[in-house]
C-alpha cells in the first residue's frame, strides 16, 4: 500500500516523501521511509486506507490522518538500499493544539489518556505530566562528551543564512547537541548545522542558551529533520 508522509518542522521548513506501508490498522501503521525521523515527531499521512479501518472520511479517495513517530530503525534491503522502518501511532484527524505555532516540538503518547481501539492521545513533554508517571518516556538520549567540529548557521524567517561560524560540540547525541558559540541565538531560533567530515546538513532549533564569560555561550540544540549519525565517533 502506498502513502505520503509529510513533516512540518517550522513555518519555512518541511519535507514529504512517498512511503511504502508494510502494515496498517485503524490506530497505526508501519512504513518504510528513506530518512530517519525522530521519535515524537508529528507527521501527516495520506494513504489508501481500507474503508473498514477508517474512523472518518469513509468515502474519500485518500485518507488523511495525523500520527506520532514511535520508532525509526535503520534497515537495508536485499539490494543494499538503506531505509528506515518507521512505526506511526495515529492521533486523529487533526494535529495537537497549537501544533502549527510550535511545529518543531517533540510530543509523546499519554498511556493514561488513550483508550483501546481509539486514536492515541498525545502530550507535550514540556508539561512533564502532573503525576510524573510517564517521566521515563521524556528522558533524552544519552549525550556523548565528544568534540565534533560543526559549522553553525543562523537562519532567518525566510530560511536565509544571517550568520555563520565554525564551532565544536561539548556533547552530542542522535537527537541534539550542546555547541559552543560566540554569536547570539535566541531560544526558538532555527539553525543549520553542517558536518564537513560527514558531508551532512541538519536543521536544528535552539532549546536553551547558557551565557558564559564575555561573548562565549553554549547552545542546547535539537535536531529536527534528521538524526546525527554517531557511528565512527569516539
Amino acid at each position: 500500500m502506498a502513502a505520503r508522509a509529510e513533516a512540518i518542522t517550522s513555518r519555512n521548513i518541511s519535507w514529504e516523501e512517498a512511503a511504502e506501508i508494510k502494515d496498517v490498522s485503524s490506530v497505526g501503521a508501519a512504513m518504510v521511509l528513506k530518512r530517519p525521523v525522530r521519535r515524537g515527531r508529528i507527521l501527516r499521512l495520506t494513504l489508501e486506507m481500507p474503508r473498514h479501518l477508517r474512523k472518518y472520511d469513509l468515502d474519500a479517495v485518500d485518507y488523511q490522518v495525523w500520527g506520532i513517530v514511535r520508532r525509526s530503525i535503520a534497515v537495508t534491503s536485499s539490494d543494499g538500499v538503506s531505509a528506515h522502518a518507521t512505526g506511526i501511532a495515529f492521533i486523529g484527524e487533526f494535529p495537537p493544539k497549537d501544533f502549527f505555532e510550535h511545529s518543531a516540538r517533540i510530543y509523546n503518547i499519554s498511556y493514561e489518556g488513550s483508550k483501546p481501539g481509539e486514536f492515541w492521545e498525545v502530550v507535550d513533554p514540556a508539561t512533564r505530566l502532573n503525576n510524573g508517571s510517564n517521566y521515563g518516556e521524556f528522558r533524552k538520549e544519552t549525550r556523548l562528551p565528544i568534540p565534533e567540529e560543526l559549522v553553525v548557521e543562523i537562519l532567518d524567517e525566510t530560511g536565509e543564512v544571517v550568520s555563520s561560524e565554525v564551532s565544536v560540540t561539548a556533547n552530542i547525541s542522535f537527537g541534539g547537541a550542546t555547541v559552543f558559540t560566540e554569536f547570539f541565538a535566541e531560544v526558538g531560533s532555527f539553525l543549520r548545522v553542517i558536518s564537513r567530515r560527514l558531508d551532512l546538513e541538519i536543521i536544528a532549533i535552539v532549546r536553551h542558551r547558557h551565557q558564559g564569560p564575555g561573548d562565549s555561550a553554549k547552545l542546547n540544540i535539537e535536531f529536527v529533520d534528521k538524526v546525527f549519525p554517531l557511528e565512527g565517533i569516539g
